[in-house]
């Protein structure tokens, strides 16, 4: 159970919604890379899940922090964000983020947002797990699998503040500064619509 909600949501989940942000730079490619994270991490984390609730008897009394029912509102918070990404509305080519049509923008807002607060919930009830795994293992090994799921979010972040600082900044003739992904955006449409006038 420990080991496919961690490897699902700590790597592929995770690190593959940084594939999100990087859709306006990376259009197709990133969008389809950014879906089969999600949809990898998902069906792993739904194999941790049925584990989960088939599998383990333990006594009420180890299950501190409300561990199983957060965890059950995770996932059906990521089964939702996974059902309104598969259902988005189509977006207007050409348009920027204000020009888009209401449910595009709406979806644009609440998909980014209710994927962030999963995320957050998420990664908490991973970390109160490993506190639960210390009646089953020793301490020792509790602390080496938080401390490896700590270096993994450390590691994602400072690979994409390297690909903005270096990457996104000096790119070639892009004039394009990280000022935020609906920045990023509509820069990218101006850009494009700029040189298909020309």
């Amino acid at each position: 159970h420990g080991v496919f909600m961690t490897v699902g949501w700590f790597v592929f989940l995770y690190v593959g919604s940084f594939a999100a942000k990087r859709i306006p730079q990376g259009g197709k490619k990133m969008l389809y890379t950014h879906i089969a994270s999600q949809m990898i991490g998902l069906v792993l984390c739904t194999i941790g899940l049925i584990i989960g609730c088939e599998l383990f008897d333990v006594p009420y009394q180890f299950i501190s922090y409300r561990h199983g029912t957060l965890g059950l509102a995770v996932m059906a918070l990521a089964y939702l964000q996974g059902v309104t990404g598969f259902l988005r509305p189509k977006k207007l080519d050409g348009k920027t983020h204000r020009e888009q049509s209401g449910l595009r923008r709406a979806f644009e807002i609440g998909h980014g947002v209710l994927g962030k607060v999963v995320l957050i919930l998420a990664i908490v009830n991973c970390f109160t797990g490993m506190i639960l795994v210390e009646y089953t293992v020793t301490v020792e090994k509790a602390e080496v699998w938080a401390g490896v799921c700590i270096a993994v979010i450390a590691v994602a972040h400072i690979m994409d503040w390297a690909y903005d600082k270096f990457l996104l900044e000096h790119r070639p003739n892009s004039g394009m500064r990280t000022t935020g992904a609906r920045a990023d955006r509509e820069q990218m449409v101006e850009i494009a619509t700029t040189q298909e006038s020309c």
